[in-house]
C-alpha cells in the first residue's frame, strides 16, 4: 500500500521537476501507483488519478468548504462521491477498517475521547487503549502492593506489642 501526500514532501528523493515528468508520473515510476492519495488541487489532479488507479481520493479543507470523498469507479475510471454513513461516518475500502468522522476532522478528539468511540477504537488507537491499560493495570497492582506492605507493617507492629516492644513507624510522610 502507498500513500502520498503531495506539495509537502521533505525528501530530497522525493522531489521532482515538472519540466520532465508529472507528480504522479513521477510516483509511478519510482513507487507503484498509491492506492490514496491526500492531495491539496482539487481540480488539475482528479481526472489524472483515476486514470492512474489511484482507488480513493479525498480533498480535506480547513474551512470545510471543499472537502470531499471519493472512490473510483474503475469501470467508467472516474471518481464517484463516498457518501458518508450514519453519523457523517466515512469508511475506506482500501484500508479494511479504517473509518473516520467527518466531523471530527475540524474538531480533533483527544486520544482520551476517540479511545472512547466506537469508530476509532479498533483502527486508530489500539496501541494508545493497550498502554492505557496496562497503565491503569500496574498503577492497581502498586496500590495493592502498598496495601499489601501497610497491612505487613501492622502485624509485624503487633508482634513487637506482644513481645512488649512498642515500635516506633514512620508515616508516608516522614513523621
Amino acid at each position: 500500500m502507498t500513500t502520498i501526500q503531495t506539495n509537502r514532501s521533505s525528501h530530497p528523493q522525493d522531489t521532482y521537476s515538472p519540466h520532465q515528468i508529472s507528480e504522479l508520473e513521477y510516483w509511478e515510476k519510482y513507487y507503484n501507483t498509491p492506492d490514496i492519495i491526500y492531495e491539496w488541487d482539487t481540480v488539475r489532479k482528479k481526472d489524472e488519478y483515476a486514470k492512474a488507479g489511484v482507488k480513493e481520493f479525498y480533498i480535506l479543507d480547513a474551512n470545510r468548504e471543499r472537502t470531499q470523498f471519493f472512490r473510483l469507479n474503475k469501470a467508467q475510471c472516474v471518481y464517484k462521491a463516498i457518501k458518508p454513513q450514519k453519523g457523517g461516518i466515512i469508511k475506506s475500502k482500501v484500508l479494511p477498517g479504517f473509518q473516520f468522522r467527518i466531523d471530527d476532522l475540524f474538531t480533533k478528539p483527544s486520544p482520551d475521547e476517540m479511545i472512547n468511540d466506537k469508530v476509532y477504537q479498533d483502527f486508530v488507537l489500539p496501541g494508545y487503549l493497550m498502554e492505557k491499560r496496562a497503565r491503569l493495570l500496574a498503577e492497581k497492582r502498586a496500590r495493592l502492593a502498598i496495601q499489601e506492605a501497610e497491612q505487613r507493617i501492622e502485624q509485624l507492629a503487633e508482634q513487637l506489642r506482644a513481645s512488649g516492644v512498642e515500635p516506633v513507624l514512620k508515616h508516608k510522610n516522614g513523621n
